[in-house]
């Protein structure tokens, strides 16, 4: 599938001069590749699903504080990966599901591009302080995520049902902001 989104832009609350930080922000948009397949096995009893994606942001907007205020930049990013999923049924009171899923998400980095040179990858985290973020992880965008669930439906002579689920999820390592 190939979908394409946008969010507009918008406007950064003003600051003294000293913070040199845009008046307003761009829009954002996606291209959203993906191709994946759906497969039933066993008449039903195990599912298996895969899918590989691919998604080009152009103006990500990405949130950072400056002088104790959120203030908004545009990143270009591109994010791919790909995800697992299985579903087990043994029995008809019985499921169980795991899923996998495996990403890279990097920027490239065009944020405060008139603060800097265009292409040096610099960003201004604060005035004076200049830090390269071409090529860092995106903040809350771990590289690998794993889960796994399992209920069991008790059926009672009274036709009411009870059904107990335990679910565990591991999430990799990840940056709570642009500079990593």
């Amino acid at each position: 599938s190939y979908a394409r989104g946008y969010k507009s832009g918008g406007i950064n609350p003003p600051l003294s001069p000293v913070f040199d930080v845009a008046e307003s922000f761009g829009s954002e948009t996606i291209d959203a590749f993906e191709i994946g397949s759906k497969n039933t096995f066993a008449n039903g009893a195990l599912q298996l699903n895969a899918t590989a994606f691919y998604y080009k942001y152009s103006g990500l907007q990405l949130s950072r504080i400056v002088a104790r205020t959120s203030v908004n930049d545009t990143i270009d990013a591109d994010i791919w990966g790909v995800e697992l999923e299985s579903v087990i049924r043994p029995d008809p009171d019985w499921l169980v599901n795991l899923t996998f899923s495996s990403s890279g998400a990097f920027s490239i980095c065009d944020v405060l591009a008139g603060a800097v040179p265009a292409g040096s990858g610099l960003a201004v985290l604060s005035p004076g302080v200049e830090v390269n973020i071409k090529g860092n992880k995106l903040p809350q965008a771990p590289e690998m995520k794993v889960s796994m669930g399992v209920q069991y439906t008790a059926t009672f002579d009274n036709g009411m049902t009870l059904v107990p689920r335990v679910d565990v999820a591991l999430t990799g390592e990840q940056y709570g902001n642009i500079f990593n």
